[in-house]
């Protein structure tokens, strides 16, 4: 690791992360209710339905992010979310820009940002579309007045609608919870900690211990043995933020080791709709 806490390298690679500790345990979402929450049974069922298309082939490796060398990997997991959920709505794959979220979190500077900063910006502002801000950018300032009011209104058709943080009653809990939206077509937000074994992540993550310095997205479930007996028999798989070279073609797997420490600082999120009207409101959202 360098002098940059968020700055890691893997072979002659450099990768950023960029999530910020809370100080306190974020509230701004009602919790994932208990009824939503599936039997391991359905969700095994559901992973075995024949005419259920896997992540991986729904959405090729041109989906696959890459922060750059910014400290933004919350925006890109927003990105990654809404965009997903979107497609899943209306079979349309828009591009939203990250930077656009990060800029209106970081404060002005590239040092990270909050988890669930990231997630009542995505829900309350939204994001606009890619090609309104520039690759990379993280200040507002690199927008012109014009420039910015513009996507600022655009943003407003690419929001987050129902949006849960998980609960945490137990790891356990929240893993079920993390699961089950993701068989109810819900995409998810995970904080997870990089380290030595994150960055040697291959088609399942590395593990490290740690309060979590790293916001990634989940998109889709896969089944650890032929016959899961409980939550933990599940794995989520994850498009990173790193591009196509890093771990199993940008994605990697994640166990609940990975949120064992994690969903206890950081909330965790799971979205299951979309707003494309500027007039909608979230009822998810605590404001």
């Amino acid at each position: 690791m360098s002098a940059n806490e968020f700055e890691f390298k893997y072979g002659d690679t450099t990768v950023y992360t960029g999530m910020q500790t809370p100080e306190a345990f974020p509230l701004s979402f009602t919790p994932y209710p208990e009824k939503k929450i599936r039997s391991v049974e359905e969700i095994n069922e559901i992973i075995d339905y024949p005419g259920r298309i896997p992540a991986r082939s729904r959405w090729g490796k041109e989906t696959i992010l890459n922060q750059g060398q910014r400290s933004s990997c919350n925006a890109y997991m927003a990105a990654a979310i809404w965009m997903r959920s979107n497609f899943l709505a209306t079979g349309v794959w828009v591009d939203v820009s990250p930077e656009f979220l990060y800029m209106h979190i970081n404060g002005g500077r590239d040092q990270g940002s909050m988890l669930d900063d990231g997630m009542v910006f995505m829900t309350d502002n939204g994001m606009c579309k890619k090609d309104l801000v520039p690759y990379q950018a993280y200040r507002k300032s690199e927008l012109s007045m014009e420039a910015l009011r513009f996507a600022t209104q655009d943003a407003l058709n690419q929001r987050a609608g129902e949006c849960y943080r998980m609960p945490t009653d137990s790891v356990e809990k929240c893993w079920a919870s993390l699961v089950s939206c993701l068989a109810g077509r819900g995409q998810v937000g995970l904080a997870v900690h990089v380290g030595n074994n994150y960055m040697r992540s291959g088609t399942m993550a590395g593990v490290d211990r740690g309060n979590g310095n790293h916001a990634i997205a989940g998109d889709d479930l896969v089944k650890l043995n032929n016959n899961p007996r409980s939550y933990e028999d599940f794995a989520i798989d994850s498009p990173q933020s790193w591009g196509t070279g890093f771990a199993d073609g940008g994605r990697t797997l994640i166990t609940i080791k990975s949120i064992e420490q994690t969903y206890r600082v950081h909330a965790l999120y799971g979205v299951r709709s979309v707003l494309t009207n500027p007039n909608e409101l979230s009822e998810t959202r605590i404001r």
